[in-house]
């Protein structure tokens, strides 16, 4: 590992405790600090990937930025509002250049440094959920003694879901291909505490499904004409029995104790199930859509108008799904670049998948980030869990080692 290499894993290392000092000084009004310390990890990247001649990538993406920001400065008459319709496609082309790096990382065998970046990166997420349980933190929900759940000093609530979900499922996929049982329970229960703690529908939902799919997933890989190893019958039995015990406990908990229901009832009586299952984002997806057919030209139906629909929707914000927001900000083509990327390598994962132990834990974990990010938004342009999720879709270029033949 080179010293430019070394640099860029310690700054990876710091990724989430920077985040979480950071939601302490925006809180505080304070200039944030996250911005600049993952610019610089992102320019130090691209040197190295210019380096690893792999600057044909970094030139596209620059390219479409520009073109976006020249585009949309255009329709908007606004160069400043251009520049912020860019943050979604700054966000996501950061997760590719990530990716890129990551990619180069397993190609030379250095697959152990993504693992450890994870790792750490989890157990400081479990951390910022401790600090939040212990009354450091802030709430998901509310302010105050009145709020609900946590999370804990990190600013995006919404990101921690998506974050403690992939780097759970990078973390549970090595410790289940090692063998590791023990660790592999023990991590998963931190996932399911902190998920509950965190008081979030999507993150509580992710982790049970990770936490009992998992093992099943492992057990499938290694069936030989319809025959288990014993360990994996085992494990996925035990699976069977303790993970619906432990979902119905935690939903319970996170309903009762944490008072989740009580914000539920609230918006039940004031909206329909629908709603309240999406949290109002399926009004925002059909005020999108309206402005999407009625007020968008031929242009903005290619490239987007930028920030100019939040007029359209109600309070003037984002509709919070990935596909939608995407597609306002930066048209069919936008869409068809950003989530075709995400879905080549998806294809790629799938027909090179007998090549890679971890590739069936990979594939699963994509589809279940694109069903989130299709409902609760905040994941693939996602600032605090965008590196572990280049991370994950880089573990789908790994390739086993080929045994030596004496």
């Amino acid at each position: 590992m080179n010293n430019l290499t070394s640099f860029i894993f310690y700054l990876f290392i710091l990724f989430i405790s920077i985040d979480m000092i950071n939601g302490v000084l925006i809180r505080n009004e304070i200039q944030s600090i996250s911005m600049p310390f993952k610019l610089l990890t992102l320019f130090l990247i691209s040197i190295y990937l210019v380096k690893k001649h792999k600057h044909l990538y970094l030139l596209s993406i620059v390219s479409t930025m520009v073109f976006f920001l020249a585009l949309h400065s255009l329709l908007l008459g606004d160069v400043t509002k251009a520049v912020s319709s860019l943050d979604m496609l700054i966000r996501f082309s950061a997760i590719i250049i990530f990716y890129l790096y990551f990619k180069t990382l397993i190609k030379n065998q250095a697959e152990d440094l993504l693992f450890t970046i994870a790792k750490i990166s989890f157990y400081f997420l479990i951390f910022n959920t401790f600090l939040g349980v212990i009354g450091l933190g802030y709430p998901m929900y509310g302010i105050g003694e009145s709020g609900i759940g946590t999370k804990g000093l990190i600013f995006a609530g919404n990101e921690i879901g998506a974050a403690l979900i992939v780097s759970g499922a990078i973390v549970s996929m090595k410790y289940l291909e090692d063998n590791n049982i023990k660790y592999f329970f023990v991590s998963g229960i931190l996932l399911l505490i902190s998920s509950i703690f965190l008081a979030s529908k999507v993150s509580l939902l992710g982790s049970i499904i990770l936490f009992f799919f998992f093992p099943l997933l492992k057990a499938f890989k290694n069936m030989s004409n319809f025959k288990l190893p014993k360990s994996d019958f085992i494990n996925a039995n035990i699976i069977l029995v303790t993970v619906p015990i432990l979902a119905i406990v935690g939903i319970y908990y996170t309903l009762y104790e944490i008072n989740l229901i009580d914000r539920l009832s609230y918006f039940y009586e004031k909206l329909d199930l629908i709603t309240l299952i999406f949290s109002s984002r399926n009004i925002w997806a059909e005020e999108a859509y309206n402005a999407f057919i009625n007020h968008y030209s031929f242009i903005e139906y290619l490239f987007g108008s930028g920030r100019g629909y939040f007029e359209f929707i109600s309070d003037d914000r984002l509709v919070e799904i990935d596909p939608i927001d995407f597609l306002m900000n930066y048209g069919i083509i936008g869409l068809l670049i950003t989530f075709g990327i995400i879905f080549f390598i998806l294809f790629e994962t799938i027909i090179k998948r007998k090549l890679n132990k971890y590739s069936i834990y990979v594939i699963f974990t994509i589809f279940l980030l694109l069903g989130i990010s299709s409902t609760a938004g905040h994941v693939f342009n996602s600032g605090t869990a965008g590196f572990l999720i280049a991370i994950l879709l880089a573990l789908g270029s790994y390739r086993n080692k080929q045994k030596l033949v004496k």
